[in-house]
């Protein structure tokens, strides 16, 4: 942990950006979020990490139930995991950079509609992992697409709160699917989850 401390007081962020006395007043954050553009990218990237969080929160007792290994499960969420970031690194910026965040967006969903047919199809370890590897691909193609849609819908001094307010619906709707996901695994079963 010291290590970690030291490389962390090595890294220089950016300044921060604040609104002069003189400067034009800011918008309200009904003004901000009322934009299409700004609407679309809270939108995808909440819809993403719920549809995402749904389905990697009851994962393990569905393989559970259906007598996998807790390895094999774990094996199961490390793939899931490897997905959700590794596009990230290899290209899913230069990707979005290219085609547009829209796009991105557009193959992420189709991404999903894929993670939800392997996942309902059968029950099987190939299956499980062929799902929610391209739920994690899917993840990472509509997360950074959103942050790149917001990232547009605001200026420099709008940052802080526009990104707080961002970060506050995606994770509350994040953690409400978190815990809906074990009520509706338990009341109509793995297949059905995955279409909800």
């Amino acid at each position: 942990n010291v290590f970690n401390l030291l490389l962390l007081g090595t890294v220089r962020f950016a300044p921060v950006v604040t609104a002069a006395a003189d400067d034009a007043p800011r918008r309200s954050i009904g003004e901000v979020f009322s934009q299409p553009e700004c609407v679309a990218a809270v939108a995808v990237a909440t819809l993403a990490h719920a549809a995402m969080v749904m389905l990697m929160s009851p994962l393990t007792l569905a393989m559970a139930a259906d007598s996998f290994p807790f390895r094999t499960t774990s094996t199961t969420l490390e793939l899931h995991f490897f997905s959700m970031y590794a596009p990230g690194i290899v290209g899913t910026g230069w990707l979005v950079g290219k085609k547009g965040p829209h796009w991105a967006s557009a193959l992420g969903f189709l991404l999903f509609a894929a993670c939800a047919a392997f996942l309902s199809t059968a029950e099987t370890l190939a299956h499980f992992m062929a799902g929610m590897c391209l739920c994690g691909v899917a993840w990472n193609l509509c997360f950074t697409a959103g942050t790149v849609l917001l990232t547009a819908c605001y200026d420099a001094t709008e940052a802080v709160r526009v990104q707080g307010i961002n970060d506050l619906v995606i994770f509350g709707v994040a953690g409400a699917g978190s815990l809906g996901s074990g009520y509706v695994y338990s009341w109509l079963g793995w297949r059905n989850l995955v279409f909800c």
